[in-house]
Formats: structure tokens, C-alpha cells, sequence
């Protein structure tokens, strides 16, 4: 299986957004993919570290954004009980803000080149994180809060980035 196929597999296992309820399998299928093509592109840019790179996009977007499919479209119109993109600053699944990905500032909402452009600034600030903190641990405490090593929320990305590297490495064979 191909590790956009492995991606896509572990998407659409993830309980869907609450506010996802009426999307159709073949709409958040379509939709999807398209992340997990993004995903997996991004992670051909890591040598040696492909597979970390794709579970921790998927561990952030899950835990970002659940991949909503309202945060594809750019964030407007959120749902009754959605998050509202840190107030429209932040972009994709994976919130990024501008601040750390300064092409999201020029880029129109929603669609293919805002994903590409958050996917690959999500890996970039995640391995920075990484590369600062030397651990997992780190790397999401940055990428949340933007600075410093530690932050409680961590833990749970951690434990859920272990399942997904689980997951993908088995369906990646």
C-alpha cells in the first residue's frame, strides 16, 4: 500500500468532526485524500523521516481540527459548537497562522495551495520544535504554544503520534 493510501486509511478511521455529521463517505473520502496526497507529499521532503512526518500531520490535524470539513473550506461559516480558527488566524487543519507561515497571508482561504502551503509549514514547525527540543514531547509543546519545551497537551499528541506510526508503518508494508 502506498503511504498516501496508508494515510487516507488512518483519515478516515478518525471519528469524524461533530459538525462533519452530514457529509457523505464519498464527499469526506474525496476530501480527504486530497489531505492525505498533501500529507504525503510533504512527507517525501523528509529523507530518513518520511513516516514520522506523515503521523505527525495526521496527529496534528486530528488534533487541531478533527480534519473538519468546514476548516477546508476556509473556515467560514463554522458550525454552531466549532472552533473559529484561533479568530480566522489560523489556517487549514492544521491552524497554522501567518505569523509562522507568512504565504498563508497572501493565499486565498480554503482550497489546494493554502493546504499545501499549512501542510508543509506544519511539518517545517513541527521538526523545529523537534530539532529544538530533541523530543516528540517538545515538538508539539512548540508547535502549540510556540515556545518552550513542555506543555501538558503534549502528552495526549504523543501517545496518539505512537498509534499512527503504528498504523501507518503496518499499512505502509
Amino acid at each position: 500500500m502506498s503511504i498516501v493510501q496508508a494515510v487516507l486509511a488512518v483519515l478516515l478511521a478518525v471519528r469524524p468532526a461533530a459538525s462533519d455529521a452530514g457529509e457523505s463517505l464519498d464527499a469526506r473520502t474525496a476530501r480527504l485524500e486530497r489531505a492525505a496526497e498533501e500529507i504525503a507529499r510533504t512527507a517525501e521532503a523528509y529523507p530518513g523521516r518520511e513516516l514520522e512526518t506523515a503521523a505527525a500531520l495526521v496527529t496534528l490535524g486530528v488534533h487541531e481540527t478533527r480534519f473538519a470539513r468546514y476548516v477546508a473550506r476556509g473556515c467560514f461559516d463554522v458550525p454552531a459548537g466549532g472552533a473559529d480558527c484561533d479568530d480566522g488566524k489560523a489556517r487549514s487543519y492544521f491552524q497554522v497562522w501567518a505569523v509562522g507561515c507568512p504565504v498563508l497571508g497572501v493565499l486565498p482561504r480554503g482550497g489546494k495551495l493554502e493546504l499545501r502551503a499549512a501542510t508543509s509549514c506544519a511539518a517545517r514547525i513541527y521538526w523545529y520544535g523537534r530539532r529544538e527540543c530533541n523530543h516528540v514531547l517538545g515538538a508539539f509543546a512548540r508547535y502549540a504554544v510556540g515556545h518552550g519545551c513542555s506543555w501538558s497537551g503534549a502528552y495526549d499528541r504523543a501517545a496518539t503520534l505512537r498509534n499512527v506510526t503504528r498504523k501507518l508503518r503496518a499499512l505502509a508494508r
